[in-house]
């Protein structure tokens, strides 16, 4: 109920302007594209195989090593670090998130946040190249932000949206775009959100996966919105399918283990972050005031 009328007030009261200009999908170098598609299954295979510890300590060890080669081999030094840093940050956040460390955490996604939208917006105002990877985290980073807070969804909801859809138009067929956008129509109220705008992109994913990691995240959001609609037998299918790219079965038994008790992922991810709470006086910042 508060999430829904999180967005119902950012529809009636928003008002926002985000550039529609968009640039290459191509303004990053060969070098940062190829530490993306690596750790596409890796961020999957540590899910099955790792312990939360375990698994920062590899993603921490990947973004070293990354950010490490990235000077002399970038097309856009700064683009390229906003986007390397948050990939591995967002998915840091998955293996940290306890109730206890949320506020912390929150706290380095605003500052994530700050950078990547800084970039984007000097790249809009100059016209330099911007790849559609720095719109999906600007809309990722800024999502994990937000959450929590009425007065930082009414100010960042609707251009979270707008960057989505900027890369995607960038490229229609980028799996973690089409399944972010995805999730943004799921939680918004009609006639702005629906599941049937959800299903589009969640299999807009499927299809345009080059990465086994991608597929397999394509189908794990398809596979729970066939359970939030009812249909368990398409839902099962999607997670053998997802089961059969061979990255690890650990993560894809526990969301078995949810649907059985009835509980799909979408609302065990939502009471893991939290979105029903509200932030201690002490931990909100100016946007959510």
């Amino acid at each position: 109920m508060r999430r829904r009328l999180f967005f119902r007030l950012a529809v009636f009261f928003l008002l926002f302007s985000v550039s529609r200009s968009l640039s290459s999908a191509e303004a990053i170098s060969p070098y940062t594209k190829g530490k993306i598609g690596e750790f596409m299954d890796l961020r999957v295979r540590i899910r099955s195989t790792s312990s939360d510890s375990e698994a920062v300590a590899i993603i921490s060890a990947a973004e070293d090593e990354a950010l490490g080669g990235l000077l002399g081999k970038a097309a856009d030094m700064e683009q390229e670090t906003c986007i390397l840093r948050s990939m591995y940050l967002v998915e840091r956040h998955e293996h940290l998130l306890a109730a206890k460390n949320r506020d912390a955490l929150r706290k380095l996604m605003k500052s994530q946040m700050s950078r990547n939208v800084a970039c984007l917006e000097e790249r809009l105002k100059s016209g330099a190249e911007i790849s559609s990877w720095l719109y999906l985290y600007c809309g990722d980073i800024t999502s994990y932000y937000m959450t929590r807070s009425i007065p930082a969804t009414l100010l960042y909801g609707l251009r979270v949206k707008a960057w989505y859809e900027g890369a995607v138009a960038l490229s229609p067929k980028m799996t973690l775009a089409n399944v972010s956008l995805g999730n943004w129509y799921f939680y918004a109220p009609p006639p702005f959100g629906s599941r049937k705008k959800s299903e589009r992109c969640y299999k807009a994913a499927v299809e345009g996966a080059e990465a086994d990691g991608e597929k397999y995240l394509a189908y794990q959001f398809l596979s729970q919105l066939y359970f939030e609609m009812g249909n368990a037998s398409e839902s099962a299918a999607c997670i053998d399918k997802a089961a059969s790219l061979g990255l690890g079965t650990a993560e894809l038994d526990a969301m078995r283990e949810l649907n059985g008790k009835g509980i799909s992922l979408f609302a065990h991810n939502r009471n893991r972050v939290g979105i029903d709470e509200d932030i201690p006086e002490d931990a909100k910042e100016a946007d959510d005031r």
